[in-house]
């Protein structure tokens, strides 16, 4: 790697790093606020919802999108297309698992209000196993541009919404929506820095890599 190449990279992901931090920020700002202005029951509700939803999600959702960026068939777009299928293919299954679970544990605490809630919640792996790859093959060619834009959207499109809906609207509802809002603007940005055509797909040769 030539000295300017390992300083472009060295920027790369020094900006990258400051998008996850203010993202988080932003994030942690946002909880702080929508936490004060809810209350107290309903903060009860949101943890449920919040408990129920993450564990699931971290434990199936894996990361297809790293794999793009250390292969050798990066530029292979049928690989893409795979990688992109699995990752909308397990966003679906975690969906899928999350309301069978979430549902029976709802039900156990006896808190039929989380019924709706947890439904819009599901949406969110299916968004994020639709978010598109290209982002994360650019930092290949040390371009981390686009990939702090897909951060950045998250975080900033939820503090929105959660500003938007909070005057009108102090249930647990706000939670499960502000979470879509967040996956949403991730999946709509990661299309629109996309340079190249999306594809789908489930190639054989690829899934066993």
């Amino acid at each position: 790697m030539t000295p300017e190449s390992r300083s472009k990279v060295i920027k790369g992901a020094s900006a990258l790093s400051v998008a996850l931090i203010i993202g988080q920020f932003i994030s942690l700002c946002r909880n702080v606020i929508t936490a004060r202005l809810l209350g107290t029951e309903v903060q009860g509700e949101a943890m449920v919802l919040g408990l129920v939803t993450g564990f699931f999600t971290t434990l199936l959702v894996l990361n297809t999108a790293w794999q793009l960026v250390q292969s050798d068939r990066a530029d292979d777009e049928s690989f893409q297309g795979s990688l992109q299928g699995v990752a909308l293919l397990r966003g679906f299954l975690t969906a899928t698992i999350l309301l069978i679970a979430g549902f029976f544990l709802i039900d156990r605490l006896d808190m039929p209000m989380l019924r709706g809630p947890l439904v819009l919640s599901a949406a969110v792996p299916i968004l994020e196993g639709a978010i598109r790859l290209d982002a994360w093959r650019a930092l290949r060619e040390q371009t981390y541009r686009w990939l702090v834009r897909i951060e950045l959207a998250g975080p900033i499109m939820s503090a929105i919404t959660a500003s938007i809906i909070l005057p009108f609207n102090r249930t647990v509802w706000v939670v499960a929506i502000v979470a879509v809002a967040g996956s949403l603007a991730r999946l709509l940005v990661s299309h629109i820095v996309a340079t190249k055509p999306y594809s789908l797909g489930l190639h054989r040769r690829h899934l066993g890599d």
